[in-house]
Order: structure tokens, then sequence, then C-alpha cells
């Protein structure tokens, strides 16, 4: 499932692709995805022109020039290809936006492509911020709202890490590396996250991040960039996946696989004690 890293990493390939670009027409398919356009809604973006590509969290936001703008979300197997014109339409292709350059006659075509159809997207009239938390490559320091929530619940601190409406963009592979690194079990209560950790928590949380985009983000089954790279993070992490493993820290101990939220957390028992 595209997280923070994926779909930033997504951003910086397209962003200098699409930046100047104009809308030709979109095209949709009949297969209603998860979240959708209208097709008066599309036509509003006729002749329009990208001006930039950001992201807040897991959402991907296309800025056009006359401030309206469309929001991705990729779901569980949501991604972006360009098309070729030696190329047929993919299976599961839902949208289609054919693109071309101010006073150019030739055309591109850049499809949205979702199996599972989890995924989809919004039009706003004017730039609206997702309603998710603060953004966890680096919004997270700046605005600390978020702690205060997260020590006052009795939730497992890596279930905490996972809900978006405190810090967005960190998938499960990320929450459990991000307690990994701070060697605090996944399971620990948030009210019980001592202070000492919560100052080392905020910087940890864009640095692994950061990391996990510059290796192209993680490619379990589905995730690639329209360009094809794919994710690398997985074959560097010290815990997730390895259940069974020696722990790339201590070499003692064995990485244990338990469920937090129904999710699979990934530790080691020697340097994650429980208190």
């Amino acid at each position: 499932m595209p997280e923070g890293p994926e779909v930033e990493v997504l951003r910086r390939e397209i962003e200098p692709e699409l930046v100047g670009l104009q809308v030709v027409k979109i095209d949709r398919s009949n297969k209603a995805l998860r979240f959708d356009v209208s097709y008066d809604e599309m036509n509003q973006l006729s002749q329009k022109t990208i001006k930039a590509v950001t992201r807040v969290g897991k959402v991907l936001i296309w800025r056009f020039n006359t401030a309206e703008e469309l929001h991705f979300m990729l779901g569980m197997t949501g991604r972006f290809d360009w098309r070729y014109s030696d190329t047929a339409a993919e299976k599961h292709e839902h949208i289609c936006f054919t693109l071309k350059k101010a006073q150019s006659v030739v055309h591109e075509q850049l499809v949205f492509v979702d199996p599972r159809r989890f995924g989809g997207w919004r039009y706003f009239a004017r730039p609206t911020r997702p309603s998710v938390g603060v953004d966890g490559f680096g919004e997270q320091r700046c605005d600390l709202g978020w702690i205060d929530r997260l020590v006052a619940s009795s939730r497992a601190l890596k279930e905490l890490l996972l809900d978006q409406t405190l810090v967005a963009g960190i998938g499960n592979i990320y929450a459990s590396e991000i307690c990994f690194q701070l060697g605090i079990h996944p399971a620990l209560p948030g009210h019980q996250v001592p202070n000492s950790m919560l100052e080392r928590l905020i910087p940890m949380i864009d640095a692994v991040l950061f990391d996990a985009a510059s290796r192209g983000g993680s490619t379990l089954k589905d995730y690639r960039t329209p360009r094809g790279r794919i994710g690398r993070f997985p074959e560097l992490a010290g815990v997730y996946g390895r259940a069974g493993s020696p722990c790339p820290r201590c070499q003692q101990s064995e990485i244990k696989r338990i469920f937090i939220g129904q999710r699979a957390s990934f530790f080691c028992p020697q340097c994650q004690v429980m208190p």
C-alpha cells in the first residue's frame, strides 16, 4: 500500500514532467473508485494548466493556475503510468489525462490504474488541505499538538503512529521501523511513553520517512512510479518482515512478530523491552 514515502517519490518524479502542461481532456471508466470526481468537475479543468504538484501525508495534490485542485488517494493498489502511442489501455485503468504543452499539438497521456479500486480522486474549486494530521516529513516538528493527543491515549504507540489524524504519511512498515530505531516496544501505551523518548520520536519520524523516500519507498507488490522505479527500503529494514532472523542491532535475539490493531508488527524483544 503506497504510504507517505511512496507518494513523495511519485511527487518528485512527476512534478517536473507535469508542471506547465495543459489539460486537453479527461476520460474515466464506468467503474466507481472509492473517491470520484463528477463529469461536471472534470469538465471544469479543461484547458487549465498544472501549476504545482504537492503532497500532504498520503495525498498527492495537483494545483492548477486557477487555484483549483485535484487530490489523489492511491489506496491499496493505485498508481500512475504514462501511456505511449503504441500502448494499449491497461485492464484496470480508470482515469486518463490527455495533456499538452502550451502552443503544442503533441499530446501526452497519464493514466491512473487501480486494480482493487480503493483509491480515487477529489476535485476542489479552491486550495484545500486534506483532513489529516501534521505531515510526517517535518511538519510534526513545528506543530506539536499531536503529542498531547498521543500521551493522553491508552492505545499502543505503533497504532497511534498509524493514525493519520495524528501524523499523516506513516505506514505499517515505517511505524515498525520508527519503534525499532527508538528502542521502544511497539505495544507500549501512548501515555506511558517517557518524555525523553518523545523528544527522540519527533525527529525520528521524518528521519525514517526521508530515508525511505531516498530509497524509492517500499515495493511489496504493486507499487512502482510511472517511470518504473520500485522501492528498495524493505531490503534494508531493521525488523519489518524479518521474523525469526537475528536482530541486526544486538545479534542475540530473534525478531518477533505480533499483531497490534490487527496489523503485523515486528520488534526485537531484547532491544525493545516492554517496561
